[in-house]
């Protein structure tokens, strides 16, 4: 089970929030059509942003863009479809409104004052291999007990918590998410019989040498988890 610390700064966000996962918790999931065609991966734009939304089914999503020093463990958040529309609502207060019109997906963030917001961002969809692998996945814990993350971001882009302001590339090789790092390490997210896990290769990406081997833990497929 995964971690959800919540810091939302708006308390009608946050209660919110709370009642979103309460329902995902009982089981109780988006439905329909509109559900149906929201979950996946989806690449989104505007007011000068760029970032990937990941809609796991039973309600849960994650953001891969995030403000402050845990950017790259991404934004938790829930969503719920009504009236046309698809809500989400992110763990730090933010929200968007997500419609259909025609072919094409758009969204806006909802003002606090009531008016009415442009719809100025647009979404599009990403599709396999690498929607299998986009978002932010938790692996093996550091020596001070706190989890490592690795962000993989649409257009082959990847950060690792270790050093967060040096990116690296990624792409899928084999089935499999291939991160190469700035300082030639490599690791690799693969699917096994019991689920996802991690390798790491030194500098030459010798498979005969693997460094280190975790549980690879894509975040939002299961259940957050609310603490204090």
């Amino acid at each position: 089970m995964k971690t959800f610390y919540c810091h939302a700064p708006r308390a009608l966000a946050l209660l919110a929030l709370f009642a979103l996962s309460s329902c995902a918790g009982r089981g109780i999931t988006p439905a329909g059509d509109l559900a149906a065609e929201a979950e996946g991966v989806w690449h989104v734009e505007g007011d000068g942003r760029k970032f990937d939304l990941v809609i796991f089914p039973g309600g849960q999503c994650v953001g891969t863009s995030r403000q402050g020093p845990r950017r790259v463990e991404g934004l938790r958040g829930f969503w719920r479809t009504g009236a046309q529309e698809i809500t989400v609502i992110f763990e730090e207060g933010s929200s968007l409104v997500i419609r259909r019109r025609g072919e094409l997906w758009v969204a806006r963030q909802p003002a606090l004052d009531g008016r009415p917001q442009k719809w100025n961002y647009t979404l599009t969809p990403v599709t396999a291999p690498d929607a299998d692998f986009i978002g932010v996945w938790r692996l093996n814990p550091e020596p001070d007990a706190a989890f490592l993350y690795v962000n993989l971001e649409s257009g082959g882009v990847c950060h690792s918590s270790l050093n967060p302001t040096r990116p690296g590339r990624w792409s899928v090789v084999g089935g499999a998410a291939r991160c190469v790092w700035p300082d030639g390490w490599i690791d690799v997210i693969s699917r096994t019989d019991r689920g996802y896990r991690k390798e790491s290769l030194p500098p030459g990406g010798d498979s005969q040498n693997i460094a280190d081997t975790s549980i690879a833990l894509h975040v939002g497929a299961d259940a957050f988890e609310f603490l204090p």
